[in-house]
This record gives structure tokens, sequence and C-alpha cells, in this order.
């Protein structure tokens, strides 16, 4: 189970190591070195970055991450369909991997797909937020503060 930001991005390193249509995945810690960060990195690439925090009534800790899955491909139809499948099967395969590998809870919020062309290529891609849920409850707060009493 994943408790934490840090298990969390540790999680996804993983499971971008594993996954066979990840070229490189990567979290970022700077967050205006984005189009720096796209330019480095191999296609099919993923980059994320931690982009908010909440607490729910229930001691819960909601993550939220901005997260860009893109690939170059060639400038066919079949071509850019495959690609933009593979980004979505990319997407879905690591909410999959969250939630059932690892025990953890996670979702997919609205996602945006775009394509670019640029002469005999078309770059793809997928992107929006990603919540990763920290279960918490009120006995995990009443020892931490005995930890720190």
């Amino acid at each position: 189970m994943i408790n934490s930001h840090r298990e969390f991005v540790k999680a996804l390193i993983i499971f971008g190591e594993k996954n066979d249509l990840i070229k490189e995945l990567k979290y970022l810690t700077d967050a205006d070195h984005v189009k720096e960060a796209m330019d480095t990195v191999d296609v099919r690439g993923v980059i994320f970055r931690l982009a908010s925090t909440n607490f729910d009534e229930d001691y819960n800790l909601y993550l939220r991450y901005k997260i860009a899955i893109w690939d170059k491909t060639q400038n066919s139809m079949e071509e850019v369909l495959e690609s933009e499948s593979e980004n979505i099967f990319v997407a879905s395969s690591m909410e999959d991997y969250i939630n059932h590998v690892m025990d953890g809870e996670c979702f997919f919020e609205t996602m945006t797909s775009d394509s670019l062309e640029d002469k005999d290529t078309t770059m793809t891609s997928l992107s929006g937020m990603l919540t990763f849920v920290v279960k918490r409850n009120p006995s995990y707060w009443k020892q931490m503060e005995q930890f720190n009493a």
C-alpha cells in the first residue's frame, strides 16, 4: 500500500521501467522547465509533477499531479490512431497498476488529447490531472500526536 507522495512517485517510476511502451518516465522537480523536459525525454515519454494537495474531513490526503504522455509517429491516419490508442493504454494501465498491483487509489480526471504535425511526423499527446488518495484514519493522527509529544 502506498502511504505518501514519495512512495507514489517511486511506484510510478517502477511502473515506467516495467512498461514496454514507455521509453522514459520523469518526475519534474522544476515546474518552470516543462518544455525543456519534454524536449529531453525520449518518446513515448511521460512527465509528471505534483500540482496540489488537499485533505478531506476523513483525514485522507488528495495528491493531484499534472501528467503528460506523448509520442512521435509518422503522418498517416493509421499511425496517429495507433499512437493515440497507445497513449490511452499507458494512462489506463498506469491507473490499473496503482489501484490493483500497488493497492492504492488513483484516478484520472478529464484528459486532453492533442496532435501536432511537422513535415513527416506527428506528435501525439495525452495530458491532464491524476489524483492519488492517501487513506488516513483518525488513529493515524493520534499516533502522530503521541510521537510528537
